[in-house]
């Protein structure tokens, strides 16, 4: 871990929570913060956390279809056709996907907090 300004600085991919050394342009600290979700094929999937977000940064991330194994890289859609693998919304508590396949799921957020 490197520290600055006498704290620990996250560079490394964890589902702990991890100050990323950033800050946004309203001076908050930047967070990291890593995630695998297993989920079945729906229109709106509803992942909880408690991270107390208030804004997201930055996100990445990638999935594997459950049958075939492939990977893929978000976002994902066929042209002209209902497959798809999408972020549908972030909220404080919740990132909502939607899916035509059961997939596990791989993403890094960063995120501004409410609390601090």
């Amino acid at each position: 871990m490197i520290t600055l300004g006498g704290e620990e600085v996250g560079f490394k991919y964890s589902t702990e929570e991890q100050w990323t050394g950033k800050y946004d342009t309203d001076g908050k600290k930047i967070y990291r913060r890593y995630v695998e979700w297993n989920i079945k094929s729906a229109p709106n999937i509803y992942m909880t956390h408690n991270w107390n977000v208030k804004r997201y940064e930055i996100i990445y991330g990638d999935w594997t279809e459950a049958n075939t194994k492939v990977r893929y890289w978000f976002p994902y859609s066929y042209a002209n056709s209902n497959e798809h693998l999408s972020i549908r919304d972030l909220s404080t508590n919740t990132v909502v996907l939607s899916s035509s396949w059961n997939a596990t799921v791989r993403l890094t957020l960063e995120y501004t907090c409410n609390d601090r």
